[in-house]
C-alpha cells in the first residue's frame, strides 16, 4: 500500500518537475544566445576607422607607430599593410581575466591591437583597428585572444584620429605638392 501511495506522489509531482526544468531550460538557452558576447573574428571596421586621403603607406605605418608608441605600446609591423602594438592591461583587467590567485602569482593581462592599412581609390587608405585582451602570459601557445566589444572602441578610436590629426599637420608628400615653374 504504501508502495502505491509513494508512486502516485512520484507521478503527481512529475508534470510539475517537468515544466520547471523546461522552464530553466529555456531561460539558460535564451540568455545563452544572447549575452555578453564578443566576436574575435567581428568586423575591424565597425570596431574602430578613420580614412586617411593622399598619404603614402610608409608615411602612414610612420604615424601609427608614434602616435602608438606614445601611447605605451610596443609592436609595429608584422605583415602587408598589418602592425600589432601591444601593452600591459591594467591590474584591475588582470584580476578580472586571469583571476585573484594568478594575478598574485605574476600572471599579466595584455592588450593587444591590430591595425590595418587598406589602399583604396585615388590615393586614399583605410586605417581600421580592432583591439583584443590576451590572457595566458607571453608564451603563443598559452595565449586566449578575446576581442573587445565595440562599445569599448572609444579609446581607439581616439588613437586612429591622432594618427590623422599627426598626418594633417606633417607636410604633404612631394608627389602630391603643387609644382612651381
Amino acid at each position: 500500500m504504501n508502495r502505491l501511495r509513494s508512486s502516485a506522489r512520484r507521478q503527481s509531482g512529475s508534470p510539475l518537475r517537468a515544466t520547471v526544468v523546461g522552464a530553466v531550460l529555456g531561460v539558460w538557452l535564451a540568455f545563452s544566445g544572447a549575452g555578453c558576447n564578443t566576436n574575435n573574428t567581428a568586423s575591424a571596421e565597425s570596431f574602430a576607422v578613420v580614412t586617411i586621403p593622399n598619404r603614402a603607406p610608409g608615411d602612414i605605418a610612420t604615424a601609427i607607430c608614434q602616435v602608438f608608441g606614445a601611447e605605451g605600446y610596443s609592436g609595429g609591423v608584422t605583415g602587408r599593410g598589418e602592425l600589432v602594438f601591444e601593452k600591459l592591461g591594467s591590474r584591475g583587467t588582470t584580476v578580472a581575466r586571469e583571476g585573484v590567485v594568478a594575478t598574485r602569482s605574476g600572471a599579466q593581462t595584455i592588450i593587444r591591437v591590430r591595425v590595418e592599412v587598406i589602399a583604396l581609390a585615388a590615393g586614399a587608405h583605410r586605417l581600421q583597428c580592432k583591439a583584443f585582451i590576451v590572457r595566458g602570459g607571453s608564451d603563443p601557445f598559452f595565449q586566449d585572444e578575446v576581442g573587445i566589444a565595440n562599445r569599448r572602441s572609444g579609446p581607439y578610436q581616439d588613437l586612429l584620429n591622432q594618427v590623422v590629426q599627426q598626418l594633417e599637420t606633417a607636410p604633404p608628400p612631394e608627389s602630391a605638392a603643387p609644382r612651381g615653374s
